[in-house]
């Protein structure tokens, strides 16, 4: 038996505990291998990408269940999807500070950029239809980033499309 440790001679095991050095150390080190030395990641849509893989989930009223999908569909005009990228090259940073939003409802359009209809995903962005909005961009290899963007974006995506997609969402 134990007689006497760090945490404690009431305790049997004591878990260990990193010093503060330690601690700090480690964060260094973790943050440079995920950012990868080049801070933070400015959540544009690459260059390059030829295609786009689109879906579409309604808001929903009542329950989750009430919630309607629509798609994939996949877009391989390159004027089409550079439209779209556009789109979502648009968004900026949030605003600083703290705010308010709106009850979180769900719904979403996710657009998977692609370098070729089959190729491999470049970036995703979910443009969020409630709550606060915005879209969350997730480039390959790279941390997603939460950005504001226009009101009627996703409706905007929809029309470049041409698909019969419920717009504004109910």
């Amino acid at each position: 038996m134990i007689a006497s440790n760090r945490c404690g001679a009431h305790q049997r095991r004591c878990a260990w505990k990193p010093t503060r050095r330690w601690a700090a150390a480690f964060l260094v080190a973790v943050v440079g291998v995920f950012t990868g030395g080049c801070g933070q990641d400015s959540g544009k849509i690459p260059a390059g990408v030829d295609a786009a893989i689109i879906s579409f989930t309604t808001v929903y009223t009542r329950s989750a269940n009430d919630a309607v999908s629509y798609g994939p569909v996949t877009v391989d005009d390159e004027e089409k999807v550079a439209r779209i990228a556009s789109i979502i090259n648009a968004a900026r940073p949030p605003r600083p500070g703290n705010y308010n939003c709106p009850a979180d409802r769900g719904g979403a359009l996710a657009v998977d950029f692609r370098s070729s209809a089959s190729g491999r995903s470049e970036a995703v962005a979910t443009i969020h239809l409630s709550g606060c909005g915005g879209v969350t961009v997730q480039r390959r290899h790279r941390r997603p980033v939460f950005l504001e963007i226009a009101g009627d974006a996703a409706g905007r995506i929809i029309d470049i499309l041409g698909v019969n997609w419920p717009w504004p969402p109910s």
